[in-house]
């Protein structure tokens, strides 16, 4: 066992020497094979006019280390990546951005699995990725699929991502996350999911993440929260602005207040009326949970045992 986890630890190393030496190299193909594509030390760039077809022919062409710091395909006419179209080639960020594209398939960045740092598809009309791939990619630590047409976040899809530290989410169709989703994750920093179509937080969704987080949930649907959405971690900002929350449930958020957690809540229809809904609020700071209007008018500060309904 431990002489297969050496070997292990000897491969990682000679790929990304691999790819240190190709950047110092200058290792580039013959302009004229790569076309429509330019590379130089930064790595392979694509702009405008790249297909699916070309797209396949570039990766084709062999360098001496195989291996590219960048690879941008941008604005480009192509609709999917099929499996394996990068030939095995050891790329550490991929910025495949405001293509046409509607397709991730499962073996794509196959050959770059252990190395991807950075991975942003922002602006494609990306409906399908394959999340289950993320456990694979145990360099990745930000991946952006902003602005695309995603409509759910399967179950454990970034539990298992060991280094991810940053998702942007925002501006998706994602109308759904299954329980679990983010569960357990080891190093997040960040998750934006804002301007979406969620309408329920399911059990566990952001359960047992081991780090300190923010996330942004601002601008869904939002009117319900499973009460262990958050349990067992340590969420410094939650963003719930312009949802449809009337109340914020004891059983959700009571636990992350006490731990020093921030709310951030304007723009949600609160009733202020319900003592078992709103007492627990009466003792709250308002630097804790920012934005608080009731639907009447009255601030967080405003309200008391009389005005949000408790009988004595």
């Amino acid at each position: 066992m431990k002489m297969n986890f050496n070997l292990l630890i000897v491969s990682l190393f000679l790929i990304v020497y691999s790819v240190n030496c190709e950047l110092d190299a200058d290792d580039c193909p013959e302009p004229e094979l790569i076309k429509p594509c330019h590379c130089d030390r930064e790595g392979l760039s694509c702009f405008n006019e790249l297909t699916e077809d070309n797209l396949a022919k570039v990766f084709q062409v062999n360098s001496q280390f195989k291996a590219y710091r960048s690879v941008w395909i941008t604005q480009n006419p192509i609709k999917q990546l099929t499996a394996n179209i990068f030939n095995g080639y050891r790329v550490f960020n991929f910025l495949i951005e405001e293509n046409d594209l509607e397709t991730i398939n499962e073996d794509t960045f196959s050959g770059s699995y252990p190395i991807i740092k950075e991975m942003s598809l922002y602006k494609n009309n990306i409906s399908y990725f394959p999340f289950q791939e993320l456990q694979l990619m145990t360099s990745l630590e930000k991946l952006s699929l902003q602005s695309n047409r995603l409509t759910t976040i399967p179950a454990n899809s970034f539990s298992l991502a060991p280094q991810l530290k940053q998702i942007d989410l925002t501006n998706n169709q994602i109308d759904s996350i299954a329980p679990g989703a983010f569960f357990g994750m080891k190093n997040l920093e960040i998750i934006l999911l804002s301007n979406n179509r969620l309408e329920k937080i399911p059990a566990l969704a952001f359960g047992s993440i081991q780090t300190q987080f923010q996330i942004d949930l601002s601008g869904n649907e939002i009117s319900f929260i499973d009460p262990t959405a958050f349990s067992a971690s340590l969420p410094a900002v939650i963003s719930l602005a312009d949802n449809q929350l009337t109340f914020l449930d004891p059983n959700v958020f009571k636990t992350p207040i006490q731990i020093g957690s921030t709310l951030v809540v304007p723009g949600n229809p609160f009733t202020c009326k319900g003592c078992s809904d709103y007492r627990w609020l009466l003792s709250v700071r308002s630097t804790q949970v920012q934005g608080f209007q009731c639907s009447s008018g009255r601030k967080l500060s405003e309200l008391n045992l009389l005005n949000i309904g408790c009988l004595f």
